[in-house]
């Protein structure tokens, strides 16, 4: 393909949506897919760089829905965490660690956006008492305990999750840390896999204190929970190109215009798909794809609940 030029070196040929996997400064494919009128989902961008995709819409609001999917594996960390949200009446804190194994990386572009996020970042956006704000750089360093126990050196970041689930939840405190280096299956002589450590604390349903900690992992890595996520956002913005040329029995099943981020946007089309055929969207591959998201087809190795006065303090510090 060819970045420099207006059609990206594909003349006429038929495009139904897109997907840019790296970092596009001069936005030369959501551009593309905006004047043919089909979605996009960018899965690069932090949120001190999503200006230039939100202005575009801003400014054709009716054109094709725009996907901002930086949020970490692509909506398959926010998705689980707010079926846990589900079971607290108010969620007052969250708290991610996310561990890169050092052998879960790609190819130089992959790299290059992870510095750019761990690195070249203007320090790590949280949330704290409400107000969302930019770390301090002597507050970026911390430690969290992996799902077996061990300590690991971990930074601040700042995926899209932190917005979203503040958003969504309501939580006054959010916040997201990342460690890299040898993984909790690794360590005890498995294939590498990606981890994920979740804690909510808040209040139950019988307003009771509450504190969830949980832990997910997956045996194939980041990536290819990465590749799902894009995959289920571009079969949906897909699907409304085919409705637009005449496929309307598509209708339930596809993007509607707007800025979404990949949960949220999955999120609303998934509930689409269910009011529509319940049955038919649990024979679905996509409904099997979206039930391993949330947990059902992936190892979950440690979970803890406590309520009441059994309410301890977060492991992650």
């Amino acid at each position: 393909m060819n970045f420099d030029a207006e059609d990206l070196g594909l003349g006429n040929r038929p495009v139904a949506a897109i997907a840019t996997l790296y970092r596009d400064d001069r936005l030369s494919a959501l551009g593309f897919a905006q004047s043919r009128g089909v979605g996009h989902i960018g899965i690069s961008a932090g949120p001190h760089e999503i200006a230039p995709e939100v202005a575009t819409f801003m400014h054709q609001p009716g054109r094709a829905p725009i996907v901002l999917g930086t949020e970490w594996l692509v909506g398959a960390t926010t998705i689980p965490v707010l079926q846990l949200a589900s079971l607290f009446r108010r969620v007052e804190g969250i708290r991610i660690a996310a561990v890169l194994d050092d052998q879960d990386k790609g190819g130089p572009e992959q790299v290059a956006d992870l510095e750019r996020l761990t690195g070249a970042s203007p320090l790590a956006l949280e949330r704290r008492d409400g107000i969302y704000s930019w770390l301090a750089a002597g507050d970026m360093q911390t430690t969290i305990h992996a799902v077996d126990g061990t300590r690991m050196e971990a930074l601040a970041i700042s995926p899209l999750d932190i917005v979203a689930l503040g958003t969504e939840t309501g939580a006054k405190n959010v916040r997201f840390d990342l460690a890299e280096g040898v993984s909790f299956t690794r360590r005890n002589g498995r294939a590498m896999s990606t981890e994920i450590i979740v804690e909510v604390t808040g209040a139950d349903w019988a307003d009771r204190p509450l504190r969830i900690r949980q832990a997910v992992i997956h045996p194939q890595g980041q990536m290819s929970r990465t590749g799902l996520g894009v995959a289920m956002v571009l079969e949906r913005l897909a699907k409304r190109h085919f409705i637009i040329h005449g496929y309307r029995r598509m209708r339930s099943f596809a993007a509607g215009v707007g800025i979404f981020t990949a949960s949220s946007g999955l999120a609303s089309w998934h509930a689409k798909e269910r009011a529509y055929d319940p049955e038919k969207v649990r024979r679905s591959t996509s409904a099997a794809v979206w039930t391993a998201m949330h947990f059902d087809e992936i190892e979950d190795i440690l979970s803890a609940e406590c309520s009441g006065d059994d309410v301890v303090e977060p492991e992650m510090s």
